[in-house]
């Protein structure tokens, strides 16, 4: 058995633990952080990789949707086959749409001679002067009759413009006539406002006669107040008048009583 030397101040060997424990959780310490470091330097890569598989993902749906959009525009909108076509091509579609009204085609390679020096190498039906001068003639009735047509078409051509004027021309009468009637209606308006006011002034001035009667009955009466109190005063002096009479003959009336009374006594004493 082996013995382990303490120190004085470590009988129990504890504190010789603990620092044993300390130097080795330090020696951890490191590794752990190192550990650490590495775990989030994977996450960021990790992070950084997802945010780069997205934006590819992106990048490809816009492809795939622009291709999309491409081949529906060319669906919905196809070229025109002129735009290849050569131009001898697009030349006989032309006398197509001519043939399709009727239109006869020459054919200049038919009717040009091989030979300069036979006229029969051309292949032009030949005709005689008489039938030729008849076929003239027959044109030129044709010429005539559409020279009649157009002239005809020129006419009428006219007189529709003629005709469209002549509607535009009552349109205008119309207006005219409309404006008239517009006129007429504010002269009436005119008159109303103006009947109106006339009668505003009838009533203003019967108002006036009105108040002119009423002062006129205001001063009659304040002229009859002062007759009439003259009139009441005159009665008071009457009554008192009669009052006074009245008094005296009752004054007059005791004194004979007294002396009546008096002429009693003295007859009873003698």
């Amino acid at each position: 058995m082996v013995r382990v030397k303490r120190g004085l101040t470590d009988p129990t060997g504890e504190k010789t633990a603990r620092r044993n424990n300390t130097k080795t959780s330090q020696k951890q310490e490191p590794k752990k952080i190192t550990s650490n470091i590495g775990n989030v330097i994977e996450s960021v890569s990790n992070g950084v990789q997802s945010v780069t598989n997205g934006i590819q993902s992106v990048t490809n749906t816009a492809t795939a949707i622009g291709q999309n959009i491409s081949s529906t525009t060319q669906q919905l909108a196809p070229k025109s086959s002129l735009t290849t076509t050569p131009a001898i091509d697009s030349f006989e579609k032309g006398n197509q749409i001519a043939n399709s009204y009727g239109v006869a085609q020459l054919n200049l390679n038919e009717i040009l001679g091989s030979d300069l020096y036979d006229a029969n190498s051309s292949t032009l039906k030949q005709v005689t002067l008489s039938e030729a001068n008849k076929q003239k003639m027959i044109a030129q009735k044709q010429l005539n009759g559409l020279e009649v047509i157009e002239a005809n078409l020129r006419r009428d051509r006219k007189a529709a413009q003629v005709a469209k004027e002549n509607v535009l021309l009552v349109g205008d009468i119309v207006d005219y006539h409309t404006s008239k009637i517009d006129v007429s209606s504010k002269v009436i308006d005119n008159q109303i406002a103006e009947t109106n006011y006339q009668v505003r002034q009838s009533r203003l001035l019967q108002t006036e006669e009105y108040l002119d009667q009423q002062r006129i009955a205001t001063a009659g009466t304040i002229s009859l107040s002062e007759g009439l109190r003259e009139e009441w005063e005159l009665k008071f002096q009457l009554q008192q008048t009669k009052n006074e009479a009245l008094k005296l003959q009752v004054e007059g009336a005791l004194k004979n009583n007294e002396l009546k009374r008096q002429e009693i006594e003295a007859f009873l004493l003698e």
